[in-house]
């Protein structure tokens, strides 16, 4: 194994150590680290590590080693003979590492010692034979105190401690400094003329008192053991952790589930292996998880999922696709973001609907400066498949693409189900190409869009507030249909769960910073059928909830509205209107002579004056 390879896996198996002994994930077993990073080893020399590992790196946590103490210490190891030691790349590996993980390490280990569990025995023992008879000061061990830790019906953890005659005797010096304090709160209450009797409430307040001299002699025991014991190890027969935050269920029976926790699984590991920061990427998570370029269909799901020939045929065609996610873009809006855009429009389109995609060059979507801001629009595109019955219009989009510079194409099908590939497709493009955009909408074809008004609503906030900004038609509650024949119908051998909050498809706001991280998270999170679905599991990685805007009306208007001008101007969207009504509906809020004024009878509705 390479040095390079060598250091990495040490660093993991640390990290692996850590996440167990100190941060409380059960979940990183010796197993699962084996066969993740050591898989060429016997089961008895992998052991042999990790036990190394695990006692020398307690050694350091228990000490709290500085680097002076450290650099000693690891010395120290690098001579030892035989296989007891260790070599000059795994003490690097371990100094290093515990530069990094020493502060948290140290919290966690702070967070543990509030002594919630109960004290179920104490054993010591005391050395007389010691050089402090002979008139001299020994720093020499002559105390040992085995603590036995534990919550009812838990297996005990026993600590083992060890400290000199100084610290022996300013444990003594405490304690008796306390039960001189008792003693005089005795005499105060029982003694001078009898004034004050003993009664039940001073046998509680003595009771507590001594409770409190046994509580303080195991924290100084624990404090005197934790400044002595630089480089020894305590031993423990098993070790206690709080439960950990999240706690994976068992094996899900639905497909996409033990998908994603699989990839978990695998992004967690390259997390350990990269210290604490994300992995750059796909970057070491495997290419069965994951593929990032054109690959074959993955015919392990016909077994994997039991019903998989009962499917309908675009479960059949998404499922034997999932893991690909990365296509070639065949046409390219080049340089269109070569001057930052403040709005960047993200219009989901076919081949077919040029119609609808002119409409909004000349509506909603028109490039270029309004109201002093600089807009950008880019539709985007998969391939028509003839198996969907379309006609061939590649030559078309080719010279729309060369016409107006804002076709983004890449060499997939387009399909329902794709809208999710179209989607990590675009975050991927929008975070190589258009990076500096503020702020992004992104939408269908047949939606009419109020751009000015979304100008407007920007211009209240300042960029640092808008970070987080996620708005649209939010979902919530729901979760998926198991009706064969709708549209959104997920079978239970695909998915179990219910869904996060989500915003509905038609079109929603975010920042450019949030885009960005979308990018980065939309990578470990599998691909789902349904994007709107998809997007909000993202938002939900992030530990964010869309916010739902009244002005979002994906599911149109009141009837009676729908031909007032006025009614579109407070609006962001409107879902759907036609080519026409795109056209219409943008010269009505753009007129200048129409005026609208707040109703006396509502102050929700808008009238256009005569």
């Amino acid at each position: 194994m390479a040095d390079a390879d060598s250091q990495r896996c040490v660093n993991a198996l640390l990290n692996g150590i850590t996440q167990r002994l100190y941060y409380g994930n059960t979940e990183i077993t010796e197993e699962f680290l084996k066969n993740e990073l050591y898989a060429e080893m016997t089961q008895d020399e992998f052991r042999a590590l990790h036990d190394k590992m695990r006692s020398l790196l307690k050694s350091i946590a228990s000490a709290d080693m500085d680097q002076a103490q450290l650099e000693a210490f690891l010395t120290a190891q690098t001579r030892k003979q035989g296989g007891s030691g260790v070599t000059p790349e795994q003490a690097a590996a371990l100094a290093r590492f515990w530069k990094a993980h020493r502060t948290r390490v140290r919290e966690s280990l702070l967070s543990q010692s509030r002594w919630e569990p109960g004290l179920r025995g104490l054993k010591w023992r005391v050395d007389l034979h010691t050089s402090a008879s002979r008139g001299q000061v020994s720093n020499s061990p002559v105390a040992l105190v085995e603590l036995e830790l534990g919550r009812s019906g838990e297996s005990s953890e026993f600590v083992c401690l060890e400290f000199d005659e100084q610290k022996v005797n300013l444990v003594l010096k405490k304690m008796a400094e306390l039960q001189e304090s008792i003693d005089s709160l005795d005499r105060c209450y029982t003694g001078g003329k009898g004034i004050f009797k003993m009664n039940s409430n001073w046998k509680t307040t003595k009771v507590l008192g001594l409770m409190m001299l046994a509580n303080f002699l195991i924290y100084i025991v624990v404090e005197v053991s934790r400044s002595y014991g630089q480089g020894r190890d305590t031993y423990s027969r098993r070790k206690l952790t709080p439960k950990t935050f999240w706690k994976k269920p068992e094996v899900n029976p639905a497909f996409w589930n033990r998908e994603q926790d699989r990839l978990d699984d695998i992004y967690y590991l390259t997390t350990l292996q990269n210290g604490s920061k994300a992995p750059n990427g796909l970057r070491g998570i495997p290419h069965r998880l994951n593929a990032t370029s054109h690959c074959k269909p993955d015919i392990r799901v016909t077994t994997d999922i039991e019903d998989f020939k009962s499917l309908p045929q675009r479960f059949q065609d998404f499922l034997l696709y999932m893991r690909c996610r990365s296509y070639p873009l065949i046409t390219d809006a080049h340089n269109v973001c070569s001057e930052p855009p403040y709005l960047l429009l993200a219009v989901k389109s076919i081949a077919p609907h040029f119609d609808r995609r002119q409409a909004i060059r000349e509506s909603w979507g028109r490039a270029g400066i309004l109201n002093g801001r600089r807009i950008v629009t880019v539709f985007l595109l998969g391939k028509t498949d003839p198996t969907d019955h379309f006609p061939d219009m590649s030559d078309m989009v080719k010279h729309e693409a060369e016409l107006y510079g804002d076709v983004l194409q890449w060499d997939y099908r387009d399909s329902f189900f794709n809208l999710t590939l179209k989607e990590v497709l675009f975050l991927e493009w929008f975070g190589t190409h258009c990076a500096s955009a503020k702020y992004v909408f992104k939408g269908d074809d047949d939606v009419f869009v109020n751009t000015l008004h979304i100008l407007a609503y920007l211009g209240n906030f300042t960029v640092p507030k808008t970070q987080d900004l996620f708005i649209g038609d939010v979902i919530t509650n729901a979760g998926p249909h198991r009706t064969r024949h709708l549209k959104y119908y997920i079978p239970e051998s695909v998915f179990r769960g219910t869904y996060p909050p989500y915003a509905g498809g038609g079109g929603y706001l975010y920042s450019g910073n949030l885009g960005l991280r979308l990018r980065t998270i939309s990578r470990l999170v599998t691909l789902y059928p349904i994007d709107d679905v998809y997007t909000g599991m993202c938002l939900k990685r992030l530990g964010l909830v869309p916010e739902k805007h009244m002005g979002f009306k994906t599911f149109d208007i009141e009837e009676k509205h729908r031909e007032n001008p006025c009614a579109y101007k407070t609006l962001i969207l409107v879902h759907p209107r036609s080519p026409q009504d795109m056209i219409k509906i943008w010269s009505w809020i753009n007129d200048p002579k129409a005026k609208c004024y707040i109703a006396p009878t509502s102050d929700t509705k808008r009238h256009k004056k005569n």
